[in-house]
């Protein structure tokens, strides 16, 4: 009930220029964090997925700027930038897929929408773009302030060893001994890099942000994740040209590791890397078994679904596996993949693995879609990173969009489309006719202003 009332105050602030901001950051929140709601507002919480309140919000919006006769691409119009091009290519590869996936497949419309209406979340671009800059403004300020307060209920998860936000069953680590909870903050890594290329964002001291930012990501105890993470602020400042902030970026992070330093480095020894990475170099893929590590097991995962593929019909290959839900029961009698995670019923996901993204669009996009979503992601991340240079979110969502592409092979976070969403909003910036964000006053604290 609550999410639906959610929806409805979304909906009716979009229609009021005073309070867009609200709707549009309420829009956000039903798409990012873990089960949406940034974690807090889940969707055991709402009574409602997040994902169909989201959708939801962006059939309506669209159809009614298409009811009012609005371009949906007008803030595009003007312009021939290669990712537009393979965004379009992608959408149109979408709709030939779920009709394949109706033909072929005979799933019925409710599956095939069931089944992909996570890509139906790229339809957020014409949305995400029309926000104005001030409305973006107040948009990150409660972003913020969300990540704040969830990054310290994450840490002190950690401390008292219990979920202390809405989430599901957590285990303890093996290399550390601490608690392991998968709900950290959605924008943490954003947060984090944001600090070191515009301090002047955060109120008060920016340092205080940094420890807790870093501490939440030392808390997640993944070992891409901290690499990753901490590698995007090292490119962020790198990305600012500028020798002295780099020097100053890595002394402040080694200053922030040194406490960290026995956790850290017992978790990539104990978390067996190397080990991992000799068993795949030796072909441990192939013959995947359930004490290998971790990295082994995704490529398992993948190569399994490969193997598989291509020797399917050449439709298969092209379109994939059909968009189908892991909870149809017809899943089970289609497949029989051996590697994945089990459920508390003992069945194993066939389709679909929050542990790696190249899985996920292989199976849901076949060879050919999987190209053209890659080829869609790639080309974004190369027009952000040209781009960098106009306002310093932009230099944050360049380095954000490489801590994404590296942990694709350990998380789902790049097959999933809603973690777009802070992308199309910067590139919005950039196709106002009258870029607001030049004439702000150099006073201003947010994250479209240089430093």
């Amino acid at each position: 009930m609550l999410g639906y009332i959610l929806l409805l105050i979304a909906i009716g602030f979009y229609f009021s220029k005073s309070y867009r901001y609200i709707s549009v950051f309420l829009y956000v929140s039903f798409m990012l964090g873990n089960n949406g709601g940034f974690g807090l507002w889940t969707d055991n919480v709402l009574g409602a997925k997040n994902m169909d309140l989201a959708l939801v919000y962006t059939f309506i919006i669209n159809g009614y700027m298409l009811f009012t006769r609005q371009n949906l691409f007008r803030p595009f119009r003007s312009y021939s930038h290669a990712w537009l091009t393979w965004y379009k290519v992608l959408i149109g590869f979408l709709l030939i897929s779920a009709v394949f996936s109706y033909v072929h497949y005979h799933f019925t419309p409710y599956q095939i929408l069931q089944g992909g209406r996570s890509y139906l979340l790229l339809l957020s671009l014409p949305i995400l773009v029309r926000v104005k800059s001030v409305e973006l403004q107040r948009i990150l300020e409660l972003c913020l302030w969300i990540t704040v307060l969830t990054s310290v209920l994450y840490i002190l998860q950690i401390v008292f060893g219990r979920p202390l936000m809405p989430y599901g069953d957590f285990n303890l680590d093996s290399a550390t001994g601490l608690v392991r909870l998968y709900n950290y903050p959605a924008l943490l890594s954003f947060f984090l890099i944001a600090s070191f290329v515009c301090p002047r964002f955060f109120s008060g001291n920016v340092n205080v942000y940094r420890i807790i930012f870093f501490v939440a990501v030392v808390c997640t105890l993944g070992r891409t994740y901290i690499f990753s993470t901490l590698l995007g602020v090292v490119l962020a400042t790198v990305f600012t040209g500028k020798a002295s902030t780099l020097m100053k970026t890595i002394a402040v992070l080694g200053v922030l590791f040194l406490p960290f330093m026995g956790m850290i480095t017992q978790r990539f020894d104990k978390g067996s890397t190397g080990a991992d990475i000799r068993n795949i170099l030796s072909g441990g893929v192939t013959e995947y078994s359930s004490g290998d590590g971790t990295m082994t097991y995704r490529m398992a995962w993948i190569y399994e679904r490969y193997d598989y593929l291509k020797d399917r019909p050449i439709g298969e290959q092209v379109f994939g596996l059909g968009f189908i839900s892991e909870s149809q029961a017809v899943v089970s009698r289609m497949y029989r993949f051996s590697t994945g995670i089990s459920d508390e019923d003992g069945k194993i996901g066939q389709l679909s693995t929050p542990d790696t993204s190249y899985g996920n669009l292989l199976t849901k996009l076949g060879f050919v879609g999987m190209f053209i979503y890659l080829g869609f992601c790639i080309s974004l991340a190369v027009f952000i990173y040209r781009k960098r240079m106009e306002f310093p979110m932009m230099i944050v969502c360049a380095a954000g969009f490489m801590v994404l592409f590296i942990g694709s092979m350990s998380g789902s976070g790049l097959s999933e489309p809603r973690n777009f969403t802070f992308y199309f909003l910067a590139v919005g910036m950039l196709y106002k006719g009258n870029l607001c964000i030049r004439h702000l006053d150099r006073s201003s604290k947010w994250l479209l202003t240089h430093k």
